[in-house]
């Protein structure tokens, strides 16, 4: 979880992410895959995962700029798309073992869709009302820090590289600490 604190430097203050939080896990709150129980007001303000527009090799970011989908920006988002999916991959199968750290990876998954947002808001074409919506707050990060000061003193010292391995959950926490490490780089 150290390399998730430095994606998470890109985030939104806590009050954001605990709004989208709690708006997310109602959306998700009904089991197998059932569509949420939506009001007519709430159905219009879910956004649509399709645009009706074809895109022929290009993509809009959150300014409404096209860049070609091959852009920087779309790699690193597609990225933290890979990153949160796999955390709620992890987070499945910590939960058939009952771990004790299931809501901090919800936690991580929300201050991803905030860094998300952030790198899809280029400076270059940002308004100003842009940028005050992916502004970042320090809080999530000192918050993320603290969780891996207190789950490291509960190990014994390193004395050897660990091996992706140790069960389904440890498994996938090895493969998204590896794609986190490749969300560091862009």
């Amino acid at each position: 979880m150290a390399a998730v604190a430095l994606c998470a430097r890109r985030c939104l203050g806590k009050i954001r992410t605990a709004r989208w939080s709690v708006g997310r896990r109602r959306m998700m709150s009904q089991d197998h895959g059932e569509p949420p129980n939506l009001d007519e007001e709430e159905a219009r303000r879910v956004p649509k995962i399709y645009t009706k527009t074809g895109d022929k090799g290009f993509s809009s970011t959150f300014t409404g700029e096209r860049r070609a989908k091959d852009d920087e920006i779309f790699q690193a988002l597609g990225t933290l798309d890979e990153l949160t999916s796999a955390i709620g991959l992890s987070a499945v199968f910590g939960a058939e073992s009952n771990h004790s750290f299931m809501e901090e990876l919800h936690t991580v998954q929300c201050v991803l869709q905030d860094a998300g947002a952030n790198v899809a808001t280029p400076i270059s074409s940002a308004r100003e009302s842009h940028l005050r919506r992916t502004t970042f707050s320090e809080h999530p990060v000192l918050e993320l820090e603290a969780w891996i000061d207190r789950y490291t003193d509960q190990l014994p010292p390193l004395r050897a590289f660990i091996l992706p391995s140790g069960g389904k959950t440890s498994a996938t926490l090895h493969l998204t600490r590896a794609i986190c490490r490749r969300a560091e780089r862009w």
